[in-house]
């Protein structure tokens, strides 16, 4: 396999895991911000950030790590389809624990905020 062949099965292979990977978790995904967030702004910023990074970061990830380090004289297909195929995938981790990194700091702060809110209330009364 050439990197020109891996370039082109790259794009449908990122796409397809990332896809699958969107159509898993947006669900609970978006009832756990709903859920956390006051106002619902949490999760119009988020879900679709998310689901932006999913789409990019295994993309960039399989390019940087599984193309660009792939030999000019070529591999053999089913090195370089499972190359790619690790690239997408240790992207998708690497972007859900940023996702998941980010998301327990919003949830602190927004915990945070609810507390401090409850704490005015009982000292107003």
């Amino acid at each position: 396999m050439t990197v020109s062949a891996a370039l082109l099965l790259l794009f449908p292979i990122s796409l397809v895991v990332s896809t699958a990977l969107v159509a898993v978790i947006i669900g609970s995904f978006r009832a756990t911000l709903e859920h956390y967030s006051d106002d619902n702004l949490g999760a119009v910023f988020w879900v679709p950030y998310s689901v932006i990074m999913i789409y990019l970061v295994p993309l960039f990830v399989a390019l940087l790590f599984g193309v660009a380090t792939m030999p000019t004289s070529g591999v053999e297909p089913e090195f370089g389809y499972l190359r790619i195929l690790l690239g997408v995938l240790g992207g998708c981790l690497l972007v859900l624990a940023g996702i998941g990194s980010k998301l327990s700091k919003h949830q602190r702060r927004v915990m945070r905020y609810r507390e401090l809110e409850a704490a005015k209330r009982s000292m107003m009364q």
